[in-house]
């Protein structure tokens, strides 16, 4: 069975739906449509993307008509990790949105992300893209990206609990759970389960449980014929007062009344359009993206990587060497030259696989910048972050250094990196 499927379709109504088990990525080609994912009714616009999140209750509507790029990510046939960072990628609706106020590096991944979907289209193996654009959307779009900019370590054992938390919220919904609980399953204090949670997840255990209770409840409410004592007691509220606050929290009416405005979303006016057809919609928006650069020397390094696995010849005795601040790795953009990492996440994802070494070299020389030093620390950071200790342990750094002048410096970012990844290898060479 595939993880995937992607079609180009021209909406004018997709009814209320639920997935329970896909997640859809969904890229405008034309033309614009009011989009309702749970609690929230947003437009979106050509070259925008928004996401539809697993158990999500949903419906699309055009009055023009629009066409779209529609792939929908089946979570259950996804690697375990994947389909917890899946959680929350709603999130990240600003994919594709050219707002004055973001910043140039986040319209470049943004512009990346989408000349990706567009390649996807257009390819007809598509196996060799889906786990890149999987990588990069869990990567880019809600670890590196989400709200909080959270970019603290989460080790394997982290990630482990989490996990089970999760499952055991979602396996045990009707019945009554506390942190504390979930702390005895775990055998762990609850006072460090309640801020690792917060740290990994942007949300207190409360609130995540509530959340995930008030989407199945707006489910049985819009879908099924139960009545409001029935429905509390399915999703675990403990009595009827939380249940109405919860509900008027986060959908600013009550259940009556938000079924009643749901009401007659029945009506489906979808055309599956054929390869010929959806071509020049995909020849048009990758034109409108040619411009940009994707061929970083990072993407490079992770090209060879998947080559070598192809040919057979990657082994753990595999010494990979980066250098994170080579001229390629830049790109000049509305006149401001900034830093272009992408394929440095779907490099670390094949370091992850096969446990070979990467030997992170970082020449100094006169763009070594304060700024440019702290951003490559940060895309560090939320790389441990992403990838666990799987990664991090294969790290070496060599810093390289030509003038005396920037000794210091060079031992300063040492000092740095040895705090922040504890027990990495980190050389200092004059070269």
């Amino acid at each position: 069975m595939k993880s995937f499927s992607c079609q180009i379709l021209r909406i004018k109504e997709i009814p209320l739906s639920v997935s329970h088990q896909n997640v859809m990525i969904v890229f405008v080609l034309e033309g614009s449509c009011i989009v309702k994912r749970f609690s929230s009714v947003k437009e979106f616009k050509e070259g925008e993307v928004f996401f539809i999140n697993k158990n999500d209750v949903y419906s699309v509507y055009s009055i023009a008509g629009c066409v779209v790029e529609w792939i929908e990510l089946d979570t259950e046939l996804l690697n375990h990790d994947d389909a917890f960072w899946m959680h929350q990628l709603p999130l990240m609706d600003s994919v594709g949105s050219q707002d004055q106020e973001k910043e140039m590096a986040e319209i470049y991944r943004d512009c990346v992300f989408l000349k990706n979907l567009i390649q996807f289209a257009l390819k007809e193996e598509k196996e060799d893209l889906i786990q890149e654009i999987c990588d990069a959307l869990i990567s880019d779009y809600h670890a590196l990206n989400d709200a909080g900019n959270r970019a603290s370590y989460i080790n394997d054992a982290q990630m482990n609990w989490i996990l089970q938390i999760m499952n055991l919220i979602h396996q045990n919904l009707n019945q009554k759970m506390s942190l504390q609980d979930i702390s005895e399953y775990l055998g762990m204090q609850k006072t460090y389960v309640a801020t690792q949670f917060k740290n990994m997840t942007g949300m207190t255990f409360l609130e995540c449980l509530n959340q995930v209770r008030l989407k199945k409840a707006e489910e049985l409410l819009l879908f099924h014929e139960l009545s409001h004592t029935e429905i509390i007691k399915e999703c675990g509220f403990s009595d009827s007062k939380y249940f109405y606050r919860y509900f008027m929290d986060e959908f600013h009416m009550t259940p009556a009344v938000w079924k009643e405005k749901n009401k007659g979303l029945d009506k489906k006016d979808v055309e599956i359009l054929s390869s010929l057809e959806s071509t020049p919609y995909l020849n048009q928006m990758q034109e409108e993206l040619s411009g940009l650069k994707t061929e970083t020397d990072l993407y490079r390094k992770y090209l060879l990587l998947k080559e070598l696995d192809k040919a057979e010849l990657l082994n753990k005795d595999l010494v990979l060497e980066v250098n994170l601040l080579h001229p390629d790795n830049y790109i000049e953009a509305a006149g401001e030259r900034m830093n272009a990492w992408y394929g440095f996440d779907l490099m670390m994802n094949e370091i992850r696989k096969f446990q070979c070494t990467a030997e992170l070299r970082i020449h100094l020389n006169e763009e070594s910048t304060e700024e440019r030093l702290d951003e490559l620390l940060k895309l560090l950071e939320r790389s441990a972050s992403r990838f666990t200790s799987k990664v991090m342990k294969c790290w070496k750094f060599v810093i390289a250094f030509k003038d005396i002048h920037q000794m210091k410096t060079a031992n300063d970012l040492k000092l740095r990196i040895e705090k922040e990844f504890e027990g990495v290898n980190v050389l200092i060479r004059c070269s």
